[in-house]
């Protein structure tokens, strides 16, 4: 009886983490978004223009809550968060444009308001190619929209990588950043409650 109420809560929070719709609603390219919340979903014009990297996060309802192309970040009004009218990475006015993978979201670990934005700087940059940068957001800001933590905007992270950058789930209630150099080293950055760590694996 045990072993069966065991599998019944582990199955039930499967179903509550597998319910959660943080991916409903996708934003791209010149203004354009996919709005999956409808059984046909529905286009929706956006603030953003990118011919690249992108990224957007909505609540576990499905409802947009902001999104980002690595250098600038909108809200669900899709209106610039007022700490991203200028880039939030330090160095040009759209240095993820062209990079494959120059945008990535994640969530901080049981800071449910806390997310943090990666940027990766495109190869077209020269000495500024390959940049990791990290900016905090929290949706408690702006009246519940959302706006960057200005300690915590534009930090860099490493340098000499590649355009390509994922996330995963970690084994340790923690999430991994992954992030390939020019040498072919994968380097993984930890997530947990405490923020990012230092050095990667």
């Amino acid at each position: 009886m045990k072993k069966a109420s065991g599998w019944t809560i582990i199955l039930l929070l499967v179903m509550q983490y597998a319910g959660a719709q943080y991916d409903r609603v996708w934003t791209f390219g010149n203004r354009a978004g996919l709005d999956f919340n409808t059984t046909v979903p529905t286009r929706i014009t956006t603030g953003m223009n990118t011919r690249e990297g992108c990224a957007s996060v909505s609540d576990a309802a499905g409802s947009l809550l902001f999104y980002t192309d690595g250098a600038r970040v909108w809200n669900r009004t899709h209106q610039l968060m007022p700490g991203s009218t200028t880039s939030i990475v330090p160095i040009g006015s759209a240095p993820t444009a062209s990079t494959a993978q120059g945008a990535l979201i994640v969530p901080v670990p049981e800071h449910p308001d806390l997310y943090y934005v990666f940027s990766l700087t495109s190869l077209e940059l020269g000495a500024n190619a390959g940049r990791l940068y990290y900016s905090l957001v929290d949706m408690r800001l702006d009246n519940g929209l959302g706006d960057i933590v200005t300690s915590e905007k534009g930090i860099f992270l490493d340098s000499g990588l590649t355009e390509h950058m994922t996330a995963v789930g970690g084994d340790m209630c923690n999430i991994w950043v992954l992030v390939a150099d020019r040498n072919n080293v994968l380097k993984a950055y930890s997530i947990d409650s405490g923020g990012i760590s230092a050095a990667p694996v």
